[in-house]
């Protein structure tokens, strides 16, 4: 869906405006494919698809730098664990790692 978190926004804007003793309550929750373990995920892939080892350890074999615009201006920080954001790997990355974290217990 298009513009999809602008009409949540705005809905819920205009449900309290409506509704004067309504409260709203926002929560952030962690995106689960930035919380998964890379050395997970790369183990599975090499045991199941060594093929793709080399290209899954040339963009996650080691810790990369992100550079971001935040509230204070720019800002750097070391990415160590999931997925990068529009990763084309990045379902299989996550999927790899439930498997490997799961087979673990």
């Amino acid at each position: 869906m298009r513009d999809g978190t602008a009409i949540f926004a705005n809905t819920v804007r205009t449900a309290l405006t409506d509704h004067p003793k309504w409260v709203g309550i926002k929560c952030d929750f962690r995106n689960a494919f930035n919380e998964v373990s890379r050395t997970a995920f790369l183990r599975f892939i090499a045991r199941n698809f060594p093929a793709l080892l080399l290209v899954m350890l040339s963009a996650y074999g080691v810790p990369a730098y992100i550079t971001a615009l935040g509230s204070i201006g720019w800002v750097r920080f070391l990415s160590r664990r999931g997925c990068t954001q529009g990763c084309p790997a990045g379902g299989l990355c996550f999927a790899a790692a439930l498997q490997e974290n799961g087979a673990a217990t």
